[in-house]
């Protein structure tokens, strides 16, 4: 029996385990939720965003980006995303100034997507609560009464004029005093349901532009020691009356401001002004007559038609 030499030989080698993209991102929370004030300043961070992925190199670099709610799931709160950006760290950025009395609750969605090939993502929901702040001023609408003999027949707002809502109304002259005027509406929207209402005077003080934008001077109408220079209005139970009978040949209108402060720490003020236009009395009464009367044909000329007394 012949024996035959084996030669044998040995090498090492590596098995390379090339990684595929078989995972996506995975957030640590699945929900975050925050509470905010309203005056936070533009460009503060709101929060930061983690999501990891267990694959290897570009198949673990995540990216996040802001995507509105309702492409995802239904839920209470805008999908408007203006308020805010997000960077590749997941960092969660104010880029608006937030109000509360607009919205108060702002909600959306982030998603981490990685750079494999085809790229994964996973996704986690964002909530922002807007904490409210007294930065406020009570709102002043001025509403028609019924017409009333000698009364307002109109009344005319100009929105947001230098920083106040105007409104044009007018009464007859020789009105009776205590004639109703106007009825006076003051809402707050930090305070729907004030403990409190807001406090309100009419005066013809500070009606020149420039004035009733000064704070300091609004404050010193509700100073205990101040008596407003004129009493031609007044305001009862929230009813503007008036308090003199006016003559248009005097003056053919007047101008007032309303002011109404909130009571408590912030007690910001809000205003309006009231262009009052003098009607003369006989003027309406002429032109408030109808005349009727006949006339035949081939009449002479300047011929007598009627007489008004």
């Amino acid at each position: 029996m012949q024996l035959f030499p084996i030669y044998l030989t040995l090498c090492d080698f590596n098995i390379c385990i090339v990684d595929e993209n078989d995972n996506a991102p995975k957030f640590n929370l699945s929900e975050y939720e925050i509470r905010v004030n309203e005056s936070l300043p533009i460009g503060s961070e709101l929060l930061r965003v983690t999501a990891s992925d267990p694959d290897q190199a570009r198949n673990a670099e995540v990216e996040y980006r802001l995507q509105p709610l309702q492409n995802v799931r239904t839920v209470e709160g805008d999908a408007s995303l203006a308020p805010f950006s997000i960077s590749n760290e997941g960092v969660v950025t104010l880029v608006q100034a937030l109000d509360f009395e607009t919205q108060g609750v702002h909600r959306f969605v982030v998603v981490a997507t990685d750079r494999g090939t085809p790229p994964r993502s996973s996704s986690a929901l964002v909530s922002v609560h807007v904490a409210n702040e007294l930065d406020e001023p009570p709102h002043i609408k001025l509403k028609r009464i019924p017409l009333q003999t000698c009364g307002p027949t109109t009344l005319v707002r100009i929105v947001n004029t230098f920083g106040f809502d105007s409104y044009t109304s007018s009464i007859c002259e020789n009105a009776p005093v205590n004639t109703t005027l106007l009825r006076l509406e003051v809402t707050d929207p930090d305070l729907p349901n004030p403990k409190t209402p807001p406090k309100c005077v009419v005066t013809q003080q500070f009606t020149q532009y420039g004035y009733y934008n000064n704070i300091d001077l609004l404050n010193s109408l509700f100073d205990t020691s101040h008596k407003s220079n004129t009493e031609k209005l007044r305001l009862i139970d929230s009813i503007i009356v008036t308090s003199v009978q006016f003559d248009r040949e005097s003056k053919s209108s007047e101008q007032f401001l309303i002011a109404c402060r909130e009571e408590g720490p912030s007690s910001k003020i809000g205003a309006a002004l009231l262009e009052l236009e003098i009607r003369d009395r006989y003027f309406i009464l002429l032109f408030s007559l109808i005349f009727f009367f006949f006339i035949f044909t081939n009449n002479e000329h300047f011929k007598l038609i009627f007489k008004v007394f």
